[in-house]
């Protein structure tokens, strides 16, 4: 299944908030280990999602590189400096504002979407910091990508990601 367009996952989105989460049934273990991998770390569209999306956003506010207020997020001066020092481009695109909150759907918290969300992905991806993982969607950290999130965001990932190697 495709959506039309992305107005039409905002409105998605926005049903979310706005209706009851029910727990879903438990089929088995497989689902079980699966819904763990995806709570923890997964894309959204093109952004990191889950517990580590999460994450990144609250470092991300508390070290100060963006505000967060009133459910809308906006990149400081620092932050641009932050991404411009790592090689990330985040100029805003005519389909893409430069940064914006995106509410998680397992977390019910802001992630970063937008220009720097899409960006700060494809360069944990491509720097070999993220993988790609099982059920589709899911994310892992590597062991040089958890250095990188203590060095660089001061982000413990083990507290947020599930890190039996047997779920890889």
């Amino acid at each position: 299944m495709k959506l039309r367009d992305r107005r039409v996952a905002q409105i998605v989105e926005f049903m979310g908030t706005v209706t009851p989460q029910d727990d879903a049934v438990v089929v088995g273990y497989r689902q079980v280990r699966a819904d763990k991998r995806l709570r923890a770390g997964r894309t959204c569209y093109n952004h990191v999602a889950g517990r580590l999306g999460v994450g990144i956003a609250q470092s991300m506010e508390r070290i100060g590189l963006v505000d967060v207020e009133d459910g809308s997020m906006r990149m400081t001066d620092s932050g641009l400096r932050w991404f411009s020092d790592r090689g990330i481009d985040v100029k805003a695109r005519k389909n893409a504002p430069r940064i914006r909150g995106c509410l998680d759907w397992t977390e019910r918290r802001m992630h970063i979407a937008g220009t720097a969300g899409t960006q700060l992905y494809a360069s944990l991806l491509g720097r070999g910091l993220l993988r790609r993982a099982e059920p589709r969607r899911a994310l892992r950290v590597t062991p040089p990508g958890i250095r990188w999130f203590a060095q660089e965001l001061h982000m413990n990932v083990a507290e947020l990601m599930d890190d039996d190697p047997s779920s890889s």
